[in-house]
């Protein structure tokens, strides 16, 4: 073989190989600055999602304390209530302090799922109070009203999504 084809050949092969380790040396550089973007993200995002979360633990730590009330007619029950409802407040405010521009599209759809999260709340406080309400009556028929209620309480969180999860996918 003639040395100019040789001398051809190696330089197309070493040419091969730079362009070969530059596309892998880019591509590692644009993982890394996606995987820093991403936890970026998720750290700004870490603190909604807290509270979401808290809200809902208190969401079902209200419909819990009004179950063992109905069941128990104890009134530690009722304290366990007001705190779960008092905690929904306090982290609800701080998820809605977390929402930075309401003109960015992302922070818009947090924020109607803040506020649907809100208003299934209100649904199933009012239940719940009713319920309460009912429990101390002491009367047999206003003890199955709000064993009714209960189970209406149950259905509408079944039915309710997870905004939780429909946060920490968006």
């Amino acid at each position: 073989m003639s040395p100019t084809i040789r001398r051809m050949l190696w330089g197309a092969f070493i040419g091969l190989a730079v362009l070969t380790a530059a596309s892998v040396a880019l591509t590692i550089i644009v993982l890394q600055m996606e995987q820093r973007n991403e936890y970026e993200v998720l750290q700004q995002s870490r603190p909604l999602l807290d509270a979401v979360r808290k809200m809902d633990e208190s969401l079902q730590s209200m419909i819990s304390a009004t179950r063992g009330y109905l069941i128990s007619g104890q009134t530690a029950f009722q304290q366990q209530y007001d705190d779960a409802v008092r905690q929904y407040g306090t982290q609800e405010s701080l998820a809605r302090e977390q929402l930075r521009d309401p003109r960015d599209p992302r922070d818009q759809r947090d924020q109607n799922t803040i506020d649907k999260f809100h208003q299934h709340f209100a649904e199933v406080k009012e239940l719940t109070d009713e319920q309460i309400r009912l429990a101390d009556t002491g009367r047999p028929e206003d003890a199955n009203k709000a064993k009714e209620l209960m189970l209406e309480a149950a259905r509408k969180r079944r039915a309710a999504p997870d905004y939780e999860d429909l946060l920490t996918e968006r």
